[in-house]
């Protein structure tokens, strides 16, 4: 793949509904009870022959009623935003899929995924039909609704084009071309608000706006490194990266 442009950085975490800020520092404990030998085993085995419930984790009253009464807690589950969220093969997946799931094992709650479109998963929520999106970037307006974990993933973001475009090497280069985003996330509209000048298509998923650049509907889009290396060497899209550059 071709990364062009460092354009920014993202500190990816959870996102909790505010209704249950208890449920924020139940996941934090389970989150510091993580040993490096089982962060390691996250990209090869199954959440499931991995953790202990309640292992070394210690409750406040609070919590432990928490618990008691709120057995199972729904998850919201992206399509396709792999390597970290997405739903293949019948079931979620992907590492944050995992983590999640690995987390409320630890503390003894049940996992109800909610699988859908990035504006689908928002509207859930707004109607409290999710109780937290297990990977996303923090913001001001989603602090409003959300409580976040600290931050677990850092993605360098980057203009991915296809391998034989040689004249997009920053921001600037991509003044009235055409650049794929999915809608709704918050990137999109950092760049949307930053960059007026660009001519955004809007899409619903990171395998859509890749394959747009890939099949030339779009001169470009921006995404993180992992993730344009992921999508090159799992479905050898004719995409590409150069070098970072901050403009």
């Amino acid at each position: 793949p071709r990364f062009g442009v460092n354009l920014t950085s993202d500190n990816l975490a959870m996102g909790i509904i505010k209704d249950k800020p208890i449920l924020r520092t139940i996941l934090q404990k389970a989150l510091q009870s993580i040993t490096l030998q089982e962060r390691d085993k996250l990209t090869n085995s199954s959440p499931s022959s991995i953790s202990e419930v309640n292992k070394g984790i210690i409750f406040s009253k609070e919590e432990l009623e928490f618990l008691k009464s709120n057995p199972t807690i729904k998850v919201a589950n992206q399509l396709g935003w792999k390597p970290f969220d997405y739903y293949e093969n019948s079931k979620p997946d992907g590492y944050s899929i995992d983590l999640i799931t690995i987390l409320l094992k630890k503390v003894g709650l049940n996992i109800e995924f909610v699988s859908g479109r990035w504006s689908e998963l928002q509207e859930d929520f707004k109607n409290k039909d999710i109780d937290l999106f297990p990977v996303l970037a923090k913001n001001k307006k989603r602090e409003e609704s959300m409580n976040f974990t600290p931050s677990y993933i850092k993605l360098h973001q980057a203009i991915i084009t296809q391998r034989n475009e040689n004249s997009i090497k920053s921001m600037k280069d991509l003044k009235g071309r055409s650049v794929a985003l999915v809608k709704g996330w918050n990137i999109t509209k950092l760049i949307a608000k930053n960059y007026p000048e660009l001519n955004i298509i809007y899409v619903d998923t990171t395998k859509e706006k890749l394959e747009a650049v890939a099949y030339g509907e779009a001169d470009a889009t921006i995404d993180s490194f992992t993730i344009g290396i992921f999508f090159f060497s799992s479905f050898f899209l004719d995409i590409w990266a150069s070098s970072t550059a901050s403009k």
